[in-house]
């Protein structure tokens, strides 16, 4: 919101979604030192087009979705002729006509600055050259319209005379016009602009109304800043940075009865005094030739700085060209995703002037309602568990989360009186959960897992996408490269939805006895191992079943109750089928034989069964369990692989390399003297790419350097 580096949620939420509201993609990003990296699928069901990413953090579901940072993003589906689609509409004259006032109303008598938007009927942009007139037909102002049919109209009406705009042709004849809103002869308006230390904020007064209001600048997360204004015509008003934070906020002219007289959004933006130097050892390389990077980053005076960047090395037809895209893009703001504007502004309070305007909500957490509480440090798994007969809540019961693997890596929690629960976890990527009651002797139950995503969407009505035609070809070539990479590239076709059984240390630590099955000679089952190997354990049969005693090591003695049975990680209770595992199919054997305590759950010793897949698949599943996949954050080091030409075999290599993206590294780190190298390899796909180097400085500066180099045959 600030852009002010926050060391608060250790977990953010990343999805992918369109106009509609329609989510296609969703990540869970692990933030350390107020930075995170993952990768987003891209289903190919997704049509060409323009989408937006949207990240959060639990903590910001606390308040409107408008204080989430939004990007938009221009998708190329490769199983769509592109050259069926869309291209720009051909009409010489909008159809419709949007009008932007600044801040609600038009005065009479004061400097007005509406945003004027040229649509065409099918709703595409239409550029246009116009003119303000009268009802006499008296001409006011004229404008022209940017390539996508944006205006700034900026004009002082007389009187409340109805005013038009008018469309002109090359002859300057009248071809459409359209009707303004009304003029006002009494009421407020605002005007903001962005300063060096601040924002100026205008209050413009017209006709007989009450001179005594407040100016009230709202933001997300702290009190308002509040001034009480005695207003003739105008006055001028300063936020300064000393009272008001980066980021965005609403400003409202108020009455002395709250009613609101005129608002709008304004941002704050905190300059940068810092910058990145960036050097390409060459401009012309080779096919898998290498290219050296050199990066510094520096304040003001030229002194070494820290920071988050990241590089990526891309073909430069798919990198957005958009002027407004590349300046707006370090604000993240879901007002500016309906924009597609060529105006140039070196204010982003102007451009704010085209954003919906939707009407102020409150900013600060309902304590009424259930909160969003942060991730302080791991991801938090929350859900409920019910009785399955009842449905009624299992309240104040232990639960045990546990993951299928090798190792025993289990999380344990108590129920509120509400049945329900959560979990931190550590574990990255897709992992396969188990949830069950502590207590044996509740089997039956249902567990519902919370979303962690927010999948309320606010609709955004953004931008007609269009095609360039004359990167028409270039677009093609870089989506047969892309489709050539996907054969050959095993990562790819492997990685995303691969099942990740992570090594790691036993929640219960070293055990007393590891029994390694190959030591020993063959056995039949799990039962003639327990007998033969497992010293100090023993099968007893009650009412038919089977149950498994360990010898307490201190003091002498068996345990009364039977201890935790786990296989491979996940705690079971059908001892009967675990004794008829064949022993082939099992790797090892822990076994640990004192008392283990977590707050009020007492284990008589635990043993743990691992076989050799690590998968439980030597057992039936049983569906009254709760098991299931789940995608923790990101492992995102999977992904960070790319193809090293660095000898003669390397580079005969005769797999092909069709890579758009040539390197991408979300992390990179300077040294002492803000300083940062890096090498890579070009592919076999020639043509013009870029560098980009982006991140903030430690105290929040946004930072953007670019480059570009040829590869050449």
């Amino acid at each position: 919101l600030s852009k002010t580096p926050g060391n608060f949620s250790k977990v953010a939420y990343v999805d992918l979604f369109d106009d509609n509201g329609f989510s296609h993609s969703q990540v869970k990003v692990k933030i350390e030192n107020s930075c995170g990296e993952a990768s987003l699928f891209i289903p190919d069901s997704v049509k060409t087009g323009n989408l937006y990413v949207r990240g959060y953090t639990q903590w910001m579901r606390n308040f409107p979705q408008h204080f989430y940072a939004y990007k938009q993003i221009t998708v190329l589906n490769p199983f769509e002729d592109l050259d069926a689609y869309k291209q720009k509409s051909d009409e010489f004259f909008p159809d419709q006509m949007l009008f932007f006032p600044e801040s609600g109303p038009i005065l009479a008598g004061v400097e007005n600055k509406i945003g004027v938007v040229g649509k065409s009927k099918d709703g595409d942009n239409i550029s246009f050259v116009g003119m303000l007139i009268n009802a006499h037909g008296d001409t006011l102002s004229t404008l022209f319209s940017d390539r996508n049919g944006y205006a700034f109209l900026n004009f002082t009406p007389s009187s409340i005379d109805t005013l038009y705009l008018a469309i002109i042709n090359v002859q300057d004849e009248i071809e459409k016009t359209f009707i303004l809103p009304d003029v006002k002869s009494d009421g407020y308006s605002l005007s903001a602009k962005q300063l060096s230390d601040g924002i100026e904020v205008v209050v413009k007064r017209a006709g007989n109304v009450n001179s005594n209001v407040m100016v009230e600048y709202e933001y997300a997360y702290n009190n308002s800043v509040k001034v009480d204004v005695f207003a003739t015509d105008t006055r001028v008003i300063k936020f300064s940075n000393e009272i008001i934070p980066y980021g965005k906020a609403k400003v409202s002219l108020k009455d002395v009865n709250g009613n609101v007289l005129a608002k709008r959004w304004v941002y704050n933006r905190k300059e940068p005094s810092s910058s990145i130097n960036l050097s390409v050892d060459t401009k012309r390389v080779s096919e898998r030739g290498k290219v050296d990077l050199k990066m510094s980053a520096v304040d003001g005076s030229g002194n070494p700085i820290d920071g988050n960047f990241s590089v990526s090395v891309v073909k430069s037809v798919l990198v957005y060209d958009s002027p407004f895209k590349e300046y707006s893009r370090e604000y993240e703001l879901l007002e500016l995703g309906s924009v597609n504007s060529y105006l140039f502004s070196k204010d982003v309070n102007d451009y704010l002037i085209f954003a919906d305007d939707n009407d102020a909500k409150t900013y600060y957490p309902d304590v009424e309602k259930n909160l969003f509480y942060p991730e302080l440090g791991e991801h938090i798994i929350r859900g409920v568990i019910l009785d399955k007969n009842t449905e009624e809540p299992i309240a104040n019961k232990n639960v045990m989360l546990s993951f299928v693997s090798r190792n025993a890596r289990c999380e344990f929690a108590k129920t509120d009186e509400n049945g329900h629960f959560s979990f931190a976890v550590r574990d990255k990527g897709l992992q396969e959960i188990v949830i069950t009651p502590s207590s044996q002797n509740q089997m039956e139950y249902i567990v519902k897992l919370d979303d962690p995503f927010d999948n309320d969407f606010v609709k955004v009505h953004g931008p007609t996408f269009y095609l360039d035609t004359l990167q028409l070809d270039a677009l093609n070539d870089a989506i047969i490269a892309m489709q050539i990479k996907n054969i050959y590239d095993e990562s790819l076709q492997s990685g995303y939805n691969n099942m990740m059984r992570l090594e790691g240390t036993n929640f219960y630590g070293e055990p007393d006895l590891t029994i390694n099955l190959s030591d020993y000679i063959e056995l039949t089952t799990v039962s003639e191992v327990i007998k033969e190997l497992a010293s100090n354990v023993i099968v007893q049969k009650r009412n038919k079943k089977s149950n498994i005693r360990i010898l307490n090591s201190n003091p002498s003695g068996f345990f009364t109750s039977s201890p935790l049975v786990l296989l491979d990680g996940v705690p079971i209770s059908d001892i009967d089928e675990l004794l008829e595992i064949p022993a082939s199919e099992l790797d090892k054997i822990d076994i640990f034989y004192t008392r283990y305590i977590v707050s009020d759950i007492i284990m008589e010793g635990i043993i743990h069964f691992v076989t050799k897949n690590g998968d439980m698949s030597s057992m039936t599943y049983n569906k009254d369990v709760f098991r299931q996949a789940y995608y923790s954050v990101d492992d995102i080091e999977k992904y960070l692989d790319f193809p090293v030409y660095n000898t003669e075999e390397e580079y005969n290599n005769h797999l092909p390399d069709y890579r758009n993206t040539l390197y991408w590294n979300p992390n990179v780190k300077v040294d002492a003297n803000g300083t940062s190298s890096i090498s890579f390899y070009t592919s076999d796909e020639k043509g013009l790419y870029s560098v980009i180097v982006e991140g903030f400085s430690k105290n929040g500066e946004y930072l953007r350097e670019t480059q570009t180099f040829s590869v050449i045959e």
